[in-house]
């Protein structure tokens, strides 16, 4: 691991901590304002004077919010923030201060399409029942303290402000079994931080752009190299996935009851008024309580699902739900929904080619996926299943060593090296799907 990795890391574990503490703030506004002072030490640490991009994102944003138009809000912010994204990018930030900018245009982008969603609802609603609005008393200072909050600021999980509203007014936080959950998910990161670093030791992405790796090795050598490195990523992200967790299972972020049915991202789904009624000490403390609002991936599910439209749901999941919800569902014309959501999710992750060609590549085999998907759905046979299966990492790990590279030349080159086999391997069951298709009519 490099120093920026080992820095990154030290400030996992420090959230930790500072969660620890978190828990023992009992009043709402010492909580956010706790909240908002550990994140803006964790943002000076990693970025120093660059601290600034966030901050300005989120005071332009929480503007925008307050004083426009709750009917036209989400639409500025976005504009505004995607704009500034691309300006900060220029001047070559660093991938801490850009890892920020990420996570804050989430949050704001998230909670001005809230706003307008309440406003829509309400003024809709309020016509008929005369009911009074759920956020027309959100402060300047609710939103800003929301942007910087520590828990997820480091790049996941994104959570909406009614769950992060539910983590300050709800007491369930102080009954759940945070001990075991975060002690089981210490011992997973030490597991998984060991193959990580054995994995990236040994077959280090960096090797790809040499020329010994393309003068002297193998083709098969050259293709099989893709499943290391793509592990090397997995076990990184997925670290950083289960401190998140830890982080939110020491604060109590996202905790419900399980019999409402959180989902990921949004928070309860069903029962809500027994769930907010819920007071009794005896009652809260019988509860089973659950984490899927902030659960970030399902590691079994990624590697067993058939399919790749499957695997990669499984996969940041509550960034999914941010895309989904606010980008994909905001998106009217239906064939434009999935390139439009994968254009923002390159554009969100950076200005490179690898960025862009991943996601984009991503989308042309969910198209193909989801049709074989529909055609084979209940008739697969074990033969079946294997070659989709290898299809499906094969492909998905491509995707994976695209978007690592970055670089245009580097990843053309690398493709080129291997003779372009994803691409003949995506074309090759893109016209059998058009041959058994029309066997079958």
């Amino acid at each position: 691991m490099n120093k920026d990795d080992l820095q990154y890391l030290f400030l996992f574990y420090i959230s930790i901590v500072a969660g620890y503490i978190d828990r023992k703030i009992e009043k709402r506004k010492h909580k956010q304002v706790y909240g908002a002072t550990v994140g803006v030490i964790f943002a000076y640490v990693l970025c120093g004077q660059e601290i600034v991009y966030p901050l300005l994102n989120i005071l332009v944003n929480t503007s925008i919010i307050i004083n426009g138009e709750k009917k036209k809000c989400h639409l500025q912010s976005f504009i505004f923030t995607f704009s500034f994204l691309y300006i900060s990018r220029i001047y070559s930030l660093s991938s801490f201060t850009n890892i920020l900018l990420m996570s804050t245009t989430l949050r704001m982008v998230g909670v001005a399409c809230e706003v307008n969603s309440d406003y829509l609802k309400d003024t809709e609603e309020e016509v008929k029942t005369q009911q009074p609005k759920k956020l027309d008393k959100i402060t300047f200072s609710d939103i800003a303290l929301y942007g910087m909050n520590y828990i997820g600021l480091l790049g996941a999980p994104y959570y909406t402000y009614s769950v992060f509203e539910d983590y300050l007014n709800l007491p369930f936080r102080r009954y759940h079994d945070w001990k075991n959950l975060c002690f089981y998910k210490l011992i997973c990161s030490t597991a998984i931080m060991s193959l990580y670093v054995i994995v990236e030791n040994l077959w280090p992405l960096s090797y790809v752009a040499t020329e010994e790796f393309h003068s002297t090795k193998t083709i098969l050598y050259r293709i099989w190299y893709v499943y290391p490195t793509a592990y090397s990523f997995i076990f990184r992200v997925w670290n950083a996935f289960v401190l998140f967790d830890c982080c939110c299972c020491m604060t109590g972020l996202g905790v419900y009851p399980r019999f409402t049915k959180p989902k990921c991202g949004y928070g309860p789904t069903v029962r809500i008024d027994e769930m907010i009624s819920l007071k009794n000490e005896d009652d809260l403390k019988k509860q089973i309580y659950s984490f899927s609002t902030i659960k970030n991936v399902n590691i079994m599910m990624f590697h067993t699902t058939l399919g790749f439209g499957e695997a990669i749901k499984q996969w940041n999941t509550t960034i999914q739900y941010w895309l989904y919800t606010f980008i994909y569902k905001k998106v009217h014309i239906e064939f434009l929904k999935k390139p439009a959501t994968m254009f923002v999710s390159s554009y969100w992750h950076g200005l490179h080619f690898g960025y862009f060609a991943s996601l984009f590549f991503s989308t042309v085999i969910l198209f193909v996926d989801k049709r074989w998907q529909l055609l084979l759905d209940g008739k697969k046979s074990f033969n079946i299943q294997l070659l989709m299966q290898m299809a499906k990492f094969h492909l998905l790990y491509n995707c994976t060593i695209s978007f690592l590279l970055k670089e245009r030349d580097i990843i053309l080159q690398y493709q080129k090296s291997t003779y372009y086999n994803s691409m003949i391997i995506f074309i090759f069951f893109s016209v059998l799907l058009i041959i058994v298709k029309r066997r079958k009519v």
